[in-house]
């Protein structure tokens, strides 16, 4: 096909008496041939596309492992991770229980300090951060941005 294209457009220069009507062929032979390829590259798929949160990494790819040896070791990384999870949102549940989601909108940390000291407190309290509760650290920047000191002091208190 591409050499019968080079050719074709060897022919149409030769034959064509203006070059403004073989350049307005041309422009309309590359729209078609782009149309071509965006239908070819951006075409439906039959099946719809199973997406998933980056939070579930972790635990998708040691559900994978697990699949795929049976051993019991893996089945206890995976419920390990399930653990870890329910943790973390259980102990994040309870102190921000109070907030509505809505309110807790965050574009910045404005108190490094601060947050330093509540992830700290977290990790002293409950545990390493993982990859999963990592995605509760918005809540810890809104309490550093919005509440005043003693409702600071009050969330060391929740952690433990």
């Amino acid at each position: 096909m591409k050499d019968a294209t080079v050719a074709d457009f060897h022919a149409n220069f030769k034959t064509k008496t203006s070059l403004k009507t073989w350049g307005a062929e041309m422009v309309d032979l590359i729209k078609r041939y782009r149309k071509k390829v965006q239908n070819y590259l951006y075409k439906e798929e039959d099946e719809p596309t199973v997406t998933f949160s980056q939070w579930d990494n972790q635990m998708r790819c040691l559900l994978d492992i697990y699949n795929q040896s049976g051993e019991d070791s893996d089945y206890a990384a995976f419920q390990a991770e399930i653990d870890d999870r329910d943790h973390a949102d259980h102990v994040f549940e309870q102190v921000y229980a109070y907030v509505p989601k809505d309110m807790m909108t965050v574009d910045s940390v404005h108190d490094f300090v601060c947050y330093r000291a509540l992830l700290e407190a977290y990790e002293v309290e409950c545990g390493r951060l993982s990859g999963y509760s990592l995605k509760h650290t918005d809540k810890l920047v809104w309490s550093c941005n919005t509440l005043s000191e003693e409702q600071i002091a009050e969330l060391f208190y929740l952690f433990g």
